[in-house]
């Protein structure tokens, strides 16, 4: 065999040897990193408030924006349109700013959901009527908290609850809310629409006017999320928020999404003060992201590569056949029988049990084949709950398996069976 081939079949091996080493052992096959992706379906995409978008706010389509919003707002929106925006943090350009402003004022909506929202954008908004100028959203920590509206017609007899997790265990949190220094009776600007709960309540969601049209500013982005909008009770709340927007076109904006701390950094420097040296290194933030991370190592290997051959390249380069998109709606379709839409409680039940038995493999590490007594003697070791409970949920779920359909007694029971599991396991 030639030193060539040998170099090659070398540098392959270790190219492949290293992406095993980084990505083959793990079992993990989502990311509970809030990216807020209007295709992720992760827990913390947004695949689910994207594709349910038209039905909250009919009327006119929704339109992806992934480039500058200066140009991209249609100049006869009739009926009025409404811009959507979902995220941890929020940057723009002064030319996107004021092309965002100009839309609004011309009778639009503007709902804007973040963690962080830009100083630049609010210098126009907040006008200092109650005397306190301008200095961000507040939060306070929690592992749980609850959500409701304001308007009579709109409020929920049961807030829903919140919370944050992180590979199945909860979190504490920083929820953000609004100061009520920024409210004041003589302010006629700014309306409050909702509140999140904690010790408290602390003011989530407000309207601001601004020219003919108004912001509808919400400070819980999480609440849209995929985790959250496959509960009942979050998707209504949603439904009722989206409800404060007229129906028209809906413009959705992917372009100015980035990391909440590239938004904090952004309003460190318009202030009067320094801003803060960030003590996180680019690489750190690099092997923080699955994708970065899969591109960094991809990147040394093909280095490596180059320098074995000496970028040689004895043929012409064979074109890469791109995969075709998968545009089919079944995820969509799935969301909506999950929701009752169509009244499937099997496909329901379905879900929880393959969230439940990745429950048992992430916390205890033990996977269910059928037949395996030794199994639910080891789990019920492991989780400190009863034999006997363990046995009757996985004796329900292979009921539900065989089954063509379940009504809704049987999908009742077989919720609380497992909502008494995870209640009492250690």
């Amino acid at each position: 065999m030639s030193r060539q081939r040998l170099y090659i079949l070398g540098g392959i091996a270790v190219v492949f040897l290293l992406l095993y080493l980084l990505f083959g052992n793990s079992g993990q096959q989502y990311s509970w990193k809030e990216d807020y992706h209007h295709k992720s379906r992760d827990p913390y995409g947004v695949n689910v408030l994207f594709s349910l978008l038209d039905q909250f706010i009919p009327g006119g389509g929704v339109i992806v924006l992934k480039d500058s919003l200066n140009g991209s707002f249609s100049q006869h929106d009739t009926p009025k349109a409404s811009y959507v925006f979902s995220g941890a943090g929020m940057y723009m350009t002064e030319r996107d700013r004021n092309a965002l402003l100009q839309f609004v004022s011309e009778g639009n909506q503007a709902f804007i959901s973040c963690n962080t929202i830009p100083h630049d954008l609010m210098f126009y908004l907040y006008l200092e009527e109650c005397g306190t100028p301008w200095d961000g959203f507040h939060s306070i920590r929690d592992t749980l908290v609850r959500l409701n509206l304001d308007h009579p017609d709109l409020i929920m007899s049961e807030a829903p609850k919140y919370q944050y997790l992180n590979n199945f265990q909860i979190q504490s949190y920083p929820w953000r809310f609004m100061g009520s220094e920024y409210f004041c009776d003589k302010d006629t600007q700014r309306t409050i629409l909702g509140y999140v709960i904690a010790d408290s309540s602390y003011i989530n969601f407000a309207r601001v006017k601004h020219g003919a049209g108004y912001f509808y500013l919400h400070t819980t982005p999480l609440a849209f999320t995929n985790y959250h909008l496959i509960r009942k009770e979050g998707l209504e709340y949603a439904r009722r928020v989206f409800a404060h927007l007229p129906e028209g076109q809906v413009y959705w904006d992917e372009y100015s999404r980035v990391p909440e701390s590239v938004t904090r950094l952004a309003n460190q420097r318009a202030s009067d003060g320094p801003p803060e040296i960030s003590q996180e290194s680019p690489l750190k933030y690099v092997l923080s992201q699955p994708a970065l991370t899969w591109a960094w190592y991809l990147l040394l290997g093909t280095v490596l590569l180059y320098l074995l051959f000496r970028a040689k390249r004895r043929q012409q380069i064979v074109p890469v056949v791109e995969r075709n998109t998968n545009t089919s709606l079944e995820f969509v379709q799935t969301i909506g029988q999950l929701y009752f839409l169509q009244n499937n409680h099997q496909k329901l039940a379905m879900q929880k049990i393959r969230l439940f038995n990745g429950f048992i493999r992430e916390k205890y590490n033990l996977n269910y084949r059928e037949g395996d007594e030794q199994f639910f003697a080891r789990l019920a070791a492991r989780s400190e709950v009863p034999e006997t409970l363990i046995r009757d949920i996985f004796s329900m779920q292979e009921t539900i398996k065989k089954a063509y359909a379940i009504g809704t007694a049987k999908l009742i029971d077989f919720h609380r069976l497992m909502d008494q599991f995870y209640k009492i396991c250690k």
